[in-house]
């Protein structure tokens, strides 16, 4: 949601800003939350799931970083910030197609 303000309002100073705040937070407070789940992704090896995760996670940002200086070049705030929801997006699925049957409730 975050991303969908900071897109439509990236010419609003203010709004612009606390989006990005609220954007960079909710970040960072994925990240942290991911490492439990990460752990537990090979229940005998912890190290594994946690490595895979942090490499993934790693590379991923390593080649964004282009992607994204790139749409920032062309267009703006928004454009980076679009990619960005089409990344959580495809986040989104990509959970979905390998959930192993287990329910959160």
């Amino acid at each position: 949601p975050s991303a969908l303000v900071l897109a439509g309002f990236d010419s609003v100073l203010l709004v612009g800003l606390v989006a990005l705040a609220v954007f960079i937070i909710g970040f960072e407070f994925a990240v942290v939350s991911m490492l439990p789940i990460a752990t537990n992704l090979f229940s005998a090896a912890p190290g594994k799931g946690f490595g895979l995760v942090i490499g993934a996670g790693t590379f991923g940002r390593g080649v964004l970083t282009f992607v994204a200086t790139l749409l920032y070049e062309q267009f703006g705030v928004s454009g980076a910030a679009l990619a960005s929801i089409g990344c959580a997006v495809l986040s989104g699925i990509t959970i979905l197609l390998f959930n192993r049957g287990t329910s959160a409730v």
